[in-house]
C-alpha cells in the first residue's frame, strides 16, 4: 500500500449558514498557487444549501465533516485536531484569500523559524467593492500589546501557526471573541507577526451586525484580555462560566459603555458597506 502523502498547511474552516459567500470562500483557497495542502471544512450544523454544496464539491483536497451545531471554537478545535500537516491556516467562510496567501506565509515561517504565528494584512470586502482597511502591527510586541488594548492584533481568518502548539493551544469559547484569546495564548510560546501585504479580503456584509453578536465578542475579548493579564502576572485566571456570570451582572454604566462601543462598532461597518454601494456621504456621516 502507498504512503499517504502527509500535506504542508490545513486549512481549517468552521462554516453555519455559508451560502451565498461560502461558494467564493471556497474557490479562493482551491485556487492558492501553492498547492500542497488539506482542507477541513467542518459544516457546524448548516440549515441552508451549505451541506449541499460542500457534498457537491469534487477535489481530492478537501475534507468535510458535518456536525449538530457547536459554535465557531468547537468547530475550529476539531478541525485542528483533524490536521495533518505542520501548518494550520485559519479561513473564515464568508471572506476570500488572496491568490499567493499560504505560499507567502509559508515562506515566511520557513525564513524565521523562531514564528509560531503568522497573519497578514486585510482589505474589507463590501458586497463587490474592495476597500482598504486600518493596518495592524507587523512586530510581536506591538501584536500582543494591541490585543491587550482591546484592538485586533491579527485578523484571525489570516491567521496560519504551527500545528502542534495548535493543537496543544485550543479555543477555549465557543462564541465570539474566542480568536483573541487563541492569538494570545499561541503568542506565549513564541514569537508572532503580520506580513505587510495585503493577502486576505475580510468581507463586511449586514449578517455580521448583530448587537448580540458583538456584545458577545466584547465578552470574549475582555475574557481573553483579563486571562492574558492574570497569566503575566503570575495569578490564577478566571474560569469563563465565572466571567460570564460577572458579565451578566454588570452595572448599569458598563452596560451603557458596552451598548454605546456596539453602536460605534455598527456604524463604522455601516460606513464600510455604504462606501460599498457608493453611498461616500452617507458612509462619511456615521463615521
Amino acid at each position: 500500500m502507498a504512503k499517504q502523502h502527509t500535506p504542508l498547511v490545513s486549512v481549517v474552516m468552521a462554516v453555519r449558514n455559508g451560502m451565498p459567500y461560502l461558494t467564493e470562500s471556497i474557490e479562493s483557497i482551491l485556487a492558492q498557487t501553492m498547492r500542497d495542502f488539506e482542507f477541513i471544512v467542518i459544516n457546524d450544523g448548516s440549515t441552508d444549501e451549505t451541506e449541499r454544496y460542500l457534498q457537491g464539491l469534487a477535489d481530492s483536497r478537501l475534507r468535510v465533516f458535518s456536525q449538530p451545531n457547536a459554535g465557531v471554537g468547537a468547530s475550529a478545535n476539531r478541525g485542528i485536531a483533524l490536521a495533518r500537516a505542520r501548518y494550520i491556516a485559519r479561513m473564515d467562510s464568508d471572506d476570500v484569500a488572496l491568490p499567493t496567501r499560504l505560499e507567502r506565509q509559508v515562506q515566511f515561517l520557513r525564513e524565521n523559524p523562531e514564528l509560531v504565528l503568522v497573519g497578514t494584512q486585510i482589505a474589507f470586502l463590501s458586497r463587490n467593492h474592495i476597500l482598504k482597511a486600518p493596518g495592524v502591527p507587523t512586530k510581536h510586541d506591538a501584536i500582543v500589546q494591541r490585543f491587550l488594548s482591546g484592538r485586533s492584533g491579527m485578523p484571525n481568518s489570516s491567521i496560519m501557526c504551527d500545528a502542534r502548539l495548535a493543537k496543544a493551544t485550543p479555543y477555549r469559547m465557543a462564541g465570539s471573541g474566542e480568536d483573541m484569546d487563541f492569538c494570545l495564548r499561541l503568542a506565549e510560546k513564541g514569537r508572532c507577526a503580520n506580513l505587510t501585504d495585503v493577502l486576505q479580503l475580510y468581507r463586511i456584509h449586514l449578517e455580521s451586525l448583530s448587537l448580540s453578536t458583538i456584545d458577545e465578542i466584547q465578552r470574549g475579548q475582555l475574557f481573553a484580555i483579563q486571562s492574558a493579564r492574570a497569566r503575566r502576572a503570575g495569578q490564577p485566571e478566571p474560569s469563563f462560566d465565572d466571567f460570564c456570570d460577572q458579565w451578566a451582572r454588570r452595572g448599569h454604566v458598563l452596560r451603557i459603555r458596552g451598548c454605546v462601543q456596539a453602536w460605534g462598532f455598527c456604524q463604522y461597518r455601516k460606513s464600510i458597506l455604504d462606501r460599498g454601494t457608493g453611498k461616500r456621504l452617507r458612509g462619511l456621516v456615521r463615521l
